[in-house]
């Protein structure tokens, strides 16, 4: 059976994210034709029970690895967010060497799909990358540079139109090793001009230090992206006609029709209160109903009624939210166990 390895990394207030990607490969049964192996990077106090029964929880093998301050060569002032996100990619290297394919999720993502499993086969024995499309296609010229050299970090300005997601990423380590090694150097040297002020230096983020890296190592064709809403759901896809979630019986899928393979998003947050009337209704006083006009007004051919449009993102955000949910407390390990339950997830049922 070929060697696959998921690798996602998070500090203690990602717990009701992390515990509902593990149930998401539980409930998909993503492990059973291969040997799977996920590997949770945990850092700052991850809660030490539940990495201890996660360990013997599911079906397929969970190997709690720690982020420790040091890992990397960043300076002690560094942020705990950026500090974790950088890290993980110097962390996951040596042991993701050991499998034939490697996944690389955030930590709050969850699969919807069985045959997100089939993305790994496809790279199997390849150089290829399955990676995310994001919207924007950057241009990287002199601004970005090596702080102690001051040379420019490409050789000549190039706009980054394979532009991906740093996550999921489905690849194979031992082709892609000088990858990660370009985002680490990046990561730890490089710094851009702000709005390409020389008088303004500040670092790179992560996301632009994974593209440069790709650019950089010239490794652009070797890159298949797939659609943000099949992977994402996030930059408003799920809030837009023909990219929202449709759920039919367990088959999840735009409403174009694409296959969803990923969920992407802090679900916790989205309570009724807050993301769905912030987003969603069309009747606040918040200027929702012009931004939501002037999305859709494109739509010239059809002409669709944005009550219906309405309804139908409502009812793929709420599936969002059931889902998350039903993978948290329904499932082999129960959040309630490990956190304190908000009240409004009671609504997401």
């Amino acid at each position: 059976m070929a060697k696959y390895a998921i690798f996602a990394a998070a500090t203690e207030n990602y717990l009701p994210y992390i515990n509902a990607q593990l149930n998401s490969i539980e409930k998909r049964k993503l492990y059973e034709k291969c040997d799977l192996t996920y590997y949770l990077m945990h850092h700052d106090n991850f809660n030490r029970k539940y990495l201890q029964d996660v360990e013997s929880g599911f079906s397929f093998n969970v190997v709690p690895v720690e982020i420790m301050r040091g890992d990397i060569n960043l300076p002690n002032t560094t942020k705990r967010i950026e500090y974790i996100k950088r890290c993980r990619y110097k962390k996951m290297v040596p042991l993701a060497m050991e499998c034939d394919v490697a996944c690389f999720l955030d930590g709050d993502m969850f699969c919807v799909s069985d045959q997100f499993i089939n993305l790994f086969d496809l790279v199997n024995k390849s150089y290829y990358m399955i990676g995310c499309n994001e919207k924007y296609k950057w241009d990287v010229g002199n601004s970005y540079f090596y702080n102690h050299t001051k040379n420019p970090l490409l050789d000549k300005p190039t706009k980054l139109m394979q532009f991906i997601c740093n996550t999921p990423a489905i690849f194979d380590m031992k082709k892609w090793q000088e990858v990660f090694e370009a985002y680490e150097d990046i990561a730890i040297n490089g710094r851009q001009y702000k709005n390409g002020n020389p008088d303004n230096i500040m670092g790179i983020g992560d996301i632009m230090c994974w593209n440069i890296a790709i650019q950089q190592q010239n490794r652009n064709n070797d890159i298949i992206t797939f659609p943000m809403e099949t992977m994402a759901q996030v930059h408003y896809t799920n809030m837009r006609q023909w990219t929202c979630p449709v759920v039919e019986k367990d088959y999840w899928r735009s409403m174009s029709g694409d296959r969803i393979y990923i969920i992407h998003g802090r679900v916790a947050s989205w309570s009724e209160e807050g993301f769905m009337k912030k987003h969603i209704n069309l009747e606040t006083d918040e200027g929702d109903a012009e931004k939501m006009q002037n999305k859709y007004k494109t739509i010239k051919a059809l002409k669709p009624s944005l009550t219906k449009i309405e309804s139908n993102i409502k009812k793929g955000l709420v599936a969002i939210q059931k889902e998350w949910y039903d993978l948290n407390f329904n499932h082999s390990i129960k959040l309630s166990n490990y956190t304190d339950i908000q009240p409004e997830w009671e609504n997401f049922k």
